[in-house]
């Protein structure tokens, strides 16, 4: 709902250079990190069968309709299904693109995480799933906008990963879900959010 009022709003006010609409900033600066934030929360269940089944039930859930989607909006619009698939903006889906990739290193990562973190230490699994976070930032910074990048929407799973990551180990580990319900983070939590809007709408 949120992106689709933040696509109706930038389609009324805003331009080629984007969009100063308050709610806009407001819808933009919050709607994906959250909802990268909840996949990674639902999609944790103890002792889940991680087998290749489960990443073939990815595939045909997400990566299988952002192909689809791609060479019916490619018809529709008489593109080559390369601009809708491959291109910049991945035909508007690229967060399916996103998801699937962010599954395919989880999916690889719960494996590491199984054999050398049995105990189920929080910093352990700190470590195996924040470390790919920071390489994948640090990456992107040397290869953003290159073709490589593009093709492989790496700039938007560099930035939204983390987001995801998190959602899994709070749903996974209870200190970080009890840290989250606090009524001291989430004023903290608050006041940083309404310090970062403001950043926002007054860049200058």
């Amino acid at each position: 709902l949120l992106v689709v009022t933040g696509h109706a709003i930038s389609s009324i006010w805003g331009d080629e250079y984007g969009c100063n609409n308050f709610l806009y900033k407001f819808i933009y600066s919050f709607h994906m990190p959250l909802f990268m934030f909840i996949s990674g929360y639902v999609v944790y269940k103890p002792n889940k069968n991680k087998s290749t089944n489960k990443l073939l039930s990815k595939t045909s859930y997400l990566l299988y309709p952002y192909i689809i989607w791609a060479i019916i909006d490619s018809l529709i619009y008489h593109n080559s299904v390369y601009n809708h698939v491959i291109s910049k903006v991945h035909g508007g889906l690229w967060f399916l693109l996103c998801l699937y990739e962010i599954f395919l290193l989880l999916f690889l990562l719960e494996i590491i995480s199984t054999s050398f973190n049995k105990s189920c230490k929080f910093w352990k699994d700190i470590f195996i799933f924040g470390v790919p976070a920071c390489i994948l930032i640090i990456t992107n910074k040397f290869i953003y906008q290159t073709d490589i990048a593009i093709y492989l929407n790496f700039d938007m799973l560099a930035i939204h990963y983390k987001y995801f990551i998190v959602g899994y180990l709070t749903r996974k580990y209870i200190k970080l879900h009890n840290l989250f319900d606090s009524d001291i983070f989430a004023f903290i939590s608050f006041l940083t959010f309404l310090a970062g809007l403001y950043i926002i709408c007054n860049p200058s």
